[in-house]
C-alpha cells in the first residue's frame, strides 16, 4: 500500500472513533494534539503532507505525541500506551504488515512509585484517595496503605509483618501527611513538608544517593523538578563534595545535575517554592519552612517567664530542640522548643 496522510491513517485506524477529535484537535485538559505535532513537523520543510508508509512510521508519530503529553508517567503507561498498542496493531493490519513482536513504546513508569506519590501529595488543596488511586494506577487500598507507611501518625490501619517502608534511593521516607475533611465527610490528603516534600538529613552521602535515584528517571519532568528543588537548597560546600566524591564514578548523576544547572542558568528553573502557594500560619509549619527551606525569620520566645525578641534568625533543628542563630552574628544562638514560640515571621 502506498503512503497515506497521517490524518487519514489516524482516523481510519483509531480503536475508538469517538476519540478521534480529542486526539486530533486536543481538548481543554491537554493542548497536545496530532494536528499541532504534524504542523510543527512540516513548518520548516517544503512538504505539504505528513505521510505514513507503515506501522513503524505510525508508531513513531504516536511516540512524539507521548513525549509531548503532560499526563503523569504512570497514566501514560497504564492508560495511553495500551490504547496506542491497539492503534499500532490496527495500523499494521491497515497496511497489510505482519508484526513479529509488539511495538515497543518508551517506558514511562518510575523505578520508584514513591516519587510520584510524594509529587501528588504536594497539591496543597489536597487529593482524595480516589484521585491518588486514579493518577497512580493502583487500588485505593494500596493508596491507604502507602499513606500510612509514609506517615504512621495517620493510624488508619494496624501494621502487619508484611509492611515495608516506602523508599527512595534505598532510604525510608517518612513525611507528615495532613487530612482535610470535606463537607460530605470524605478526606483529602496533602503534605506540608517543604523539601519537595522529602524529610532529609544534612548528610552528603544520603543526598547524593537520593539524587542518583532521581537521575535514573532523567527523562521525567517530575524527577528533574524534585532534583532541582533539592539542588537549589544545598550549600556550595555540599554541592562541591557531591561533585568531587560521586561524579567521577557516576556519569548518570553528573549528567542529571549538569542538566539541572543548565535549566537554572537559562532561567527555566528560578527557585524553590517553599510554601507551595499555601497560606501557612501554624508555628510548626513555619518552623519547618525556616529549617528545611533555609528561610530567615523574626521570632519571639518566652523562656523562664521572659520574652526574647530575635530578628533575622536562621533556625536549625537538633535531636529534641531548635536553635536560633543570628544571621549577623553566627556566634550568638539560643536553644528553644516549639512551645517557647509566641510569634514567628518568615523574612
Amino acid at each position: 500500500m502506498p503512503a497515506i496522510t497521517a490524518e487519514k491513517c489516524l482516523r481510519e485506524t483509531i480503536p475508538d472513533p469517538e476519540l478521534f477529535e480529542q486526539y486530533w484537535n486536543g481538548n481543554g485538559d491537554n493542548s497536545v494534539c496530532f494536528k499541532s505535532i504534524i504542523e510543527d513537523g512540516l513548518r520548516n520543510t517544503e512538504k505539504n503532507e505528513y505521510l505514513i508508509n507503515g506501522y513503524i512510521s505510525f508508531g513513531s508519530l504516536l511516540e512524539i505525541y507521548l513525549s509531548s503529553h503532560t499526563a503523569s508517567p504512570i497514566y501514560k503507561q497504564k492508560v495511553i500506551i495500551p490504547f496506542f498498542n491497539q492503534w499500532v496493531n490496527n495500523a499494521a493490519k491497515y497496511f497489510g504488515e505482519k508484526m513479529d513482536e509488539p511495538y515497543k513504546f518508551a517506558k514511562y513508569v518510575y523505578a520508584d512509585k514513591t516519587i510520584q506519590l510524594l509529587h501528588e501529595l504536594q497539591a496543597r488543596d489536597g487529593k482524595s484517595k480516589n484521585k491518588l488511586s486514579e493518577n497512580l494506577g493502583v487500588s485505593e487500598k494500596t493508596i491507604q496503605t502507602d499513606l500510612r507507611l509514609l506517615s504512621p501518625s495517620l493510624k488508619r490501619s494496624k501494621a502487619t509483618e508484611n509492611d515495608e517502608a516506602l523508599k527512595i534511593g534505598g532510604y525510608a521516607v517518612n513525611v507528615e501527611i495532613k487530612e482535610i475533611r470535606q463537607p460530605d465527610n470524605s478526606k483529602l490528603y496533602y503534605t506540608p513538608n517543604t523539601v519537595n516534600p522529602l524529610v532529609m538529613l544534612p548528610n552528603v552521602t544520603q543526598v547524593a544517593v537520593l539524587l542518583s535515584s532521581l537521575a535514573q528517571n532523567e527523562g521525567s519532568d517530575i524527577a528533574i523538578g524534585i532534583g532541582a528543588d533539592i539542588w537549589l537548597q544545598l550549600s556550595d560546600y555540599c554541592k562541591k563534595r557531591i561533585k568531587k566524591n560521586f561524579f567521577p564514578n557516576n556519569p548518570t548523576l553528573s549528567d542529571f545535575i549538569d542538566r539541572i544547572e543548565y535549566l537554572i542558568k537559562r532561567g527555566h528553573i528560578v527557585g524553590f517554592v517553599k510554601e507551595r502557594d499555601m497560606d501557612v500560619s501554624s508555628v510548626s509549619e513555619l518552623l519547618s519552612i525556616a529549617c528545611k527551606g533555609s528561610r530567615r525569620c523574626n521570632i519571639e520566645l518566652v523562656k523562664d517567664g521572659k520574652t526574647i525578641e530575635l530578628n533575622n534568625q536562621k533556625i536549625q533543628i537538633s535531636k529534641n530542640h531548635y536553635v536560633a542563630i543570628s544571621a549577623e552574628q553566627p556566634s550568638e544562638s539560643i536553644d528553644f522548643i516549639e512551645e517557647n514560640v509566641s510569634y514567628i515571621e518568615l523574612v
